[in-house]
């Protein structure tokens, strides 16, 4: 059930960001948005191909997922009729990491962020705090 959650929750956070700058008639805070606000030029032509090709990989690996069991309860789905299409860890990985480098280009842009910066989260500092809430809260 964990599992399940957090997965969901890694492919809704995608999806968000990959949603267009406008749905329904109401802003969204995505990549699409910021790339509207990016000056024109080649910096933001190189950026809107990189993120062209992130969408591409989304909706092959990810959008059927997202719509028939984040944003619908898809019938079918639901009561196993139909599985949800399978999606690799090589799939996810590869999302997450273009997301990490378009994220980089724009930050370089909008804030001369250095591009070479990897993120990196220790697993001796968050890990066992997350394991000892979640023992905490199923102790309840």
């Amino acid at each position: 059930m964990l599992r399940e959650a957090l997965i969901d929750s890694v492919f809704m956070s995608i999806a968000r960001l990959l949603d267009p700058a406008v749905s329904l008639g109401k802003d969204n805070l995505s990549i699409s948005r910021i790339l509207l606000n990016m000056p024109p030029g080649k910096e933001r032509d190189q950026t809107k191909q990189q993120y062209d090709e992130l969408v591409s990989l989304y909706n092959s690996a990810l959008r059927h997922w997202r719509n028939r069991k984040l944003s619908h309860n898809d019938l079918m789905t639901i009561t196993g009729m139909s599985p949800l299409p399978e999606v690799s860890y090589k799939e996810i990985s590869e999302l997450i990491d273009k997301i990490n480098q378009l994220a980089r280009r724009i930050g370089h842009v909008f804030e001369e962020v250095d591009k070479s910066f990897v993120p990196y989260i220790s697993n001796d500092s968050w890990v066992w705090r997350l394991v000892e809430s979640l023992k905490k809260g199923i102790s309840k």
